[in-house]
């Protein structure tokens, strides 16, 4: 792989001076792994890539030179499963934030395999790499009027059940309706009401997670929460991304 650490030449031929990060995310503004990992692939070839920060649509030029770690962020890594031997030949490390949650009969995450579908890719990727290297996310969790927090709680721990000696870590967060103007808009189209979650039924929600850990032995965490829920041995993470 050419070094492109000093700079690098954009389409047009200027010479860009490039940002070197030694973890790459990838990515939590799309789902690089489920649909363009081949793109990703072909870009670690040429040693750079370009960025569109999402917040303020300012273009960057993204050097591989220094890169260790990639942190995937994904719904379902399949298509990725088979090309990992690819960055083990380059010498990158890796692990997976895997978002395994169980929406299916409300078809709140269009696209995606069954829940058992991927259950079944998690344990596959688990057993490949190691069960260190694959966090399970159940991000984020939605209460409405048809469903309660029981019934979330049963669907955590029918996952759970399957997939908890795959794993070391459990995180999870709340919806954030109000503070995301996208979900909002696309919440906004279904037939019933979604709202954020109240801290009774937060804690509510922690005690029960807490309660299902019991058997399963994970370490159990929070996404950029607000809310402290460390009485129920639950951490707080940040959920930094880095680029």
């Amino acid at each position: 792989m050419a070094s492109f650490s000093d700079t690098v030449r954009d389409d047009g031929g200027a010479v860009r001076k490039p940002l070197c990060p030694v973890i790459i995310s990838a990515s939590r503004a799309t789902d690089i792994p489920a649909f363009y990992s081949d793109w990703l692939i072909g870009r670690i070839r040429q040693g750079y890539l370009k960025w569109k920060n999402p917040f303020n649509g300012e273009y960057s030029y993204v050097s591989f030179d220094k890169a260790r770690l990639f942190v995937f962020w994904t719904k379902n890594p399949r298509p990725l499963i088979d090309k990992l031997e690819f960055f083990d030949d380059h010498g990158f490390n890796y692990y997976f934030q895997f978002t395994l949650n169980n929406y299916d009969a409300e078809r709140w995450e269009p696209g995606l395999p069954s829940v058992q579908a991927r259950i079944d890719t998690f344990l596959e990727l688990a057993d490949k790499i190691g069960k260190e290297k694959v966090i399970w996310r159940f991000d984020p969790i939605i209460v409405s009027q048809m469903l309660y927090p029981d019934q979330v709680l049963d669907r955590i721990r029918d996952i759970g059940d399957q997939i908890h000696a795959f794993t070391e870590r459990l995180v999870f967060s709340f919806i954030d309706v109000e503070c995301y103007r996208k979900v909002k808009n696309n919440l906004s189209n279904l037939d019933e009401a979604i709202r954020d979650i109240d801290l009774g039924t937060m804690d509510y929600l922690a005690h029960g997670i807490a309660d299902l850990n019991k058997k399963w032995g994970l370490a159990l965490g929070t996404c950029a929460e607000k809310v402290d829920l460390e009485k129920h041995g639950i951490e707080h993470n940040r959920c930094k991304t880095f680029a």
